[in-house]
């Protein structure tokens, strides 16, 4: 799945430092500085991208994950 490793890093990147240290996830200053951009460009996207089209994208994202739910495949 290829928003596999981007939804780890983001999932990790929301979680508080005590969180992360008790699922033994690594979280680096630099990670930590990413992370931060990442936050700062989905703001600036947040503005610039029509609502329509961000709901297409969750749209799609779940209907993905259904569909994996109901032939039996990975989710995650």
């Amino acid at each position: 799945m290829l928003a596999g490793p981007f939804n780890l890093f983001a999932t990790t990147g929301f979680l508080a430092p005590e969180f992360r240290a008790l699922m033994q996830l690594d979280w680096s200053p630099a990670q930590q500085r990413r992370f931060g951009w990442l936050l700062t460009a989905l703001r600036l996207a947040d503005g610039l991208i029509p609502h329509a089209a961000w709901i297409f994208g969750y749209r799609i994202y779940l209907w993905d994950m259904r569909s994996r739910a109901r032939q039996g495949r990975r989710i995650v």
